[in-house]
């Protein structure tokens, strides 16, 4: 995935950074002072389609690394869908990741696909019942690319079967099975008793 001049450094559980040195002298790679570049180096704040492979995002990402960009992949789990509160509480720790340090003062450029854009909406919830405190975080981003689906829209668990469409993509087949698997692991399959208690969430 990584062309030349480009490192990548994991963060954190699904969340990895991908430095492009272009452009950069030796110098300014290895310091982090205001008046260095690193903290008006543009980021593109990457929020991936469900189950997305590295091959297909390396297209996205070599097109940013040419404009000088580094690049913040944050992998969304179904898990953070399926459970609104643990979508908030990523939210909330990718705000605290930008308003860290090393990426406070840079510009940003926000692109999201599929369940990125929910992700994204997650963060969004956080900035409205804060304003004051996100206002440097709203105030760097200078764009966003947003590619959403229809088939993350807010529904039980119960309704999310596949819709009769006359086309559809492999990314929702994708999202479908899982969905269906995680359904079974949760409140059984029919055929034997489910592993944990159902909760009323899904009533």
């Amino acid at each position: 995935m990584l062309r030349r001049g480009v490192i990548a450094q994991n963060l954190c559980k699904n969340i990895t950074l991908y430095f492009n040195q272009a452009g950069l002298s030796p110098a300014s790679s290895n310091t982090q002072t205001p008046a260095d570049p690193l903290h008006t180096k543009p980021l593109l704040l990457m929020l991936p389609w469900l189950g997305s492979q590295p091959q297909a995002m390396a297209k996205y990402c070599e097109t940013y690394f040419h404009l000088g960009f580094d690049v913040l992949m944050v992998q969304s789990n179904i898990t953070d869908f399926l459970w609104p509160r643990w979508g908030l509480e990523k939210g909330e720790r990718i705000l605290e990741l930008l308003h860290s340090e090393r990426f406070v003062s840079r510009p940003l450029l926000v692109h999201a696909f599929s369940i990125g854009c929910y992700t994204f909406c997650q963060m969004l919830v956080h900035v409205s019942r804060d304003p004051e405190k996100y206002r440097a975080f709203t105030s760097r981003i200078k764009d966003c690319v947003i590619k959403e689906s229809n088939r993350l829209l807010p529904r039980s668990l119960k309704s999310m079967k596949p819709a009769k469409r006359p086309f559809r993509n492999k990314d929702e087949d994708r999202f479908d099975s899982m969905v269906e698997k995680y359904k079974n692991k949760i409140m059984g399959d029919g055929k034997k008793p489910a592993s944990i208690k159902r909760n009323k969430w899904f009533s």
